[in-house]
């Protein structure tokens, strides 16, 4: 059957319409990240083992209609709500059920004196549990296995930094700084549902999906990828400053971060002026635990993560 000029015309126009708007509405429903992107950047998923499981679903759904909580790894300035923060008596109470269990090995934080004069680049390896480098380059090993301790609820961390962690937040608060927690441990669900997520609003934002991608790995740690999702990195924020953005920086918490975590094990994970070497932005608030030697050296060097376990041997 044969059509018109005019008609064929107007048959083309509505077919490119119909395109457009389905482009437009689903591109970045039904694109699959790990497929399109996998080669390039060595997306993995790590496995749904005995201790990687036990997240509330209803804590993390697909899709938070109205929900006002920003992600790890991002400057989103959104408050949050008193329900999602977590306080030092969630994690003395923490710690010391797992005390009870465990006998810690690690160095307390009222010893970090004491190791800055050991070399601790011949005493620690980069395939010690708490320097495993989590990144872009370096996903999650598949076979990588721990045990998670509560702190309150479903939110959870690895239960081998929960009694340092008590002990940072005790001394913060001697000093008059009230330290919270906002964000501990994350299931691959959570991170794939925050990653979406920043494309999404790129992509609101007229980026191609391309674009949206690319900005969003710089925001928000690609899923397999990030520290959050082995329970060895915090968003730390304050009672009186709760969002995750670069102002915290200048807060008394932010400084009090800053300059005394080293001495329970924690690093300022991605510091300004270092975000060539770790591939995301400045974030005062997010703090990785790497025990008290190997925190103490990074932070008398100024060396992020990846430099220092470029030091380190096997």
């Amino acid at each position: 059957m044969k059509f018109s000029f005019p008609l064929r015309k107007m048959i083309a126009f509505i077919c490119l319409l119909l395109v457009f708007t389905v482009q437009s509405s689903f591109l970045y429903e039904i694109v699959d990240i790990e497929m399109l992107f996998a080669d390039s950047l060595q997306i993995v998923q790590t496995p749904d083992g005995q201790n990687m499981s036990g997240e509330d679903d209803t804590q993390y759904p697909k899709e938070i209609p109205g929900s006002n909580e920003a992600g790890t790894e991002t400057n989103e300035a959104e408050e949050i709500t008193e329900a999602e923060t977590y306080t030092l008596e969630d994690v003395l109470s923490a710690s010391h059920e797992s005390n009870r269990k465990n006998k810690s090995s690690t160095v307390s934080g009222n010893e970090s004196e004491k190791v800055q004069t050991e070399n601790v680049l011949e005493t620690l390896h980069k395939s010690d549990w708490n320097l495993i480098l989590v990144n872009k380059q370096h996903p999650i090993p598949e076979d990588y296995a721990f045990t998670l301790g509560t702190i309150k609820g479903s939110m959870k961390c690895d239960e081998r930094i929960l009694g340092q962690l008590g002990q940072m937040m005790q001394a913060a608060r001697a000093d008059g700084v009230t330290l919270v927690i906002r964000s501990p441990y994350r299931n691959d669900t959570r991170q794939e549902y925050l990653f979406n997520r920043k494309i999404k609003n790129y992509i609101k934002k007229k980026m191609s999906y391309l674009e949206a991608f690319r900005a969003s790995a710089q925001a928000v740690t690609i899923p397999g990828s990030s520290e959050h999702q082995i329970g060895l990195a915090l968003d730390i924020v304050s009672d009186t400053y709760t969002m995750l953005e670069e102002g915290f920086a200048d807060t008394d918490a932010g400084k009090w971060l800053a300059d005394n975590s080293y001495r329970y094990g924690f690093i300022l994970r991605y510091p300004k002026g270092k975000e060539d070497i770790t591939g995301i932005e400045f974030e005062p608030w997010h703090f990785r635990y790497v025990d008290v030697p190997a925190a103490t050296y990074m932070y008398q060097n100024q060396l992020s993560l990846e430099e220092f376990v470029q030091l380190l041997g096997e």
